[in-house]
């Protein structure tokens, strides 16, 4: 059991909470050649959520436009959640700059990765916390 809770600290000591703010932005997903029309509902500066997209996998690639702000990233499927995708952007593609600058605009500086704090998670019963 301590061999147990000393694990769980030592994970929750090394995570890095990703803030994830609820958005309601237009968007333009294409995947294989095919663009859909969609709406960011969450977002943070490694990746975004959009409900309604068909015919995308888990692993597909392709690239998510803001329409109202003109910047595009690059992105991976990571999974599927009813009718919605998460996907994980590409931090090598060279827009990520320019588009991490619009998410910064749009969640107030709230979607900056920052350490977590292990004792004030672990008061709050909180479990281990993964990057998006």
């Amino acid at each position: 059991m301590t061999g147990e809770i000393t694990r769980q600290i030592a994970e929750i000591q090394g995570a890095t909470v990703t803030a994830v703010t609820a958005v309601d932005e237009p968007c333009t997903v294409t995947v294989g050649g095919q663009t859909q029309s969609g709406q960011v509902v969450s977002l943070s500066v490694g990746g975004a959520m959009i409900p309604g997209l068909t015919g995308l996998g888990a692993a597909d690639h392709g690239s998510l436009r803001l329409d109202r702000h003109g910047v595009q990233i690059g992105f991976e499927v990571r999974s599927l959640y009813g009718d919605a995708v998460h996907v994980e952007f590409a931090e090598a593609d060279s827009s990520a700059p320019a588009f991490t600058g619009v998410i910064e605009r749009l969640t107030h500086g709230f979607s900056r990765s920052t350490p977590c704090p292990s004792a004030q998670w672990l008061e709050l019963g909180v479990g281990p916390v993964r990057r998006l």
